[in-house]
């Protein structure tokens, strides 16, 4: 819950100044309104001071007049004059197997190299012996249950699919080698981007989806302001790059960062 972490009172304090928020994610609604727009104090999110776009960006909410999210749809308009189009359920197919296949890869160097656990350490795994093997010899649960794990997912009505279970941080291990491990997702179709996000997740999202969209929409209708403006992500060279390539001296840049 952002209620319990560090930066909730800092962020209500900028709220309190007059400062709009935007939380951009690549998880969905469901998620994210118990985790980010629920724990906002209900005056900032009526006032309209409060965003969030989800699935990468492919849907932006702002508050209704009781402070629950409620769809833009001059987001939704944009998107349509961009193009952008949602999977077929044979991409969708395709991006599935390979994300399965990539998964027992990982979980199959694991269980033959015990060593290569040290890549894990620090994630909440329960990697004991027989958790590994079953990994590596079956494939993982197409599901949006966050308590599944390894599994894949098909997100939202464009269909994105995110694998989740292989480590995209990790130093000298398989994680280091997300992009090899998923690397097929690049032939199935031009529409599919592929990318690391956070420190499980690889994303296959629709070509034109990005969180640089959505601060491009808002820029454009100047409710957001360059050199007013300050851009977090944890992933500056991953999904997070479009956002935070905004900024005059980006994190983005050094190509050492992750």
């Amino acid at each position: 819950q952002l209620r319990d972490g560090p930066a909730w009172e800092p962020l209500v304090r900028f709220l309190d100044r007059g400062a709009t928020v935007v939380g951009i994610t690549g998880s969905m609604l469901t998620t994210h309104s118990k985790r980010f727009w629920d724990d906002v104090p209900l005056e900032h999110r009526q006032h309209g001071k409060v965003l969030l776009a989800v699935e990468g960006g492919a849907v932006l909410y702002r508050s209704d007049e009781t402070g629950q999210p409620k769809r833009c749809a001059l987001f939704d308009e944009m998107l349509s004059r961009h193009g952008v189009e949602k999977f077929s359920q044979e991409v969708i197919d395709k991006l599935v197997a390979i994300g399965q296949r990539g998964i027992r890869t990982f979980y199959s160097a694991l269980a033959s190299d015990p060593s290569l656990q040290a890549c894990i350490s620090g994630f909440a795994f329960s990697n004991g012996a027989t958790f590994v093997q079953d990994s590596a010899n079956n494939d993982a649960s197409v599901t949006l249950d966050t308590e599944v794990f390894p599994r894949v997912e098909v997100r939202g009505e464009l269909g994105s699919v995110v694998f989740v279970g292989v480590p995209t941080a990790s130093v000298g291990g398989p994680g280091d080698h997300a992009f090899t491990i998923y690397q097929d997702v690049f032939g199935v179709s031009e529409n599919v981007q592929g990318t690391r996000t956070g420190r499980l997740c690889f994303d296959c999202i629709p070509k034109g989806i990005s969180k640089e969209l959505v601060l491009t929409f808002l820029l454009e209708r100047g409710e957001i302001s360059k050199g007013w403006s300050v851009a977090i992500g944890d992933r500056p060279n991953g999904n997070d790059r479009g956002m935070t390539l905004l900024h005059p001296a980006s994190a983005a840049d050094p190509p050492s960062i992750p």
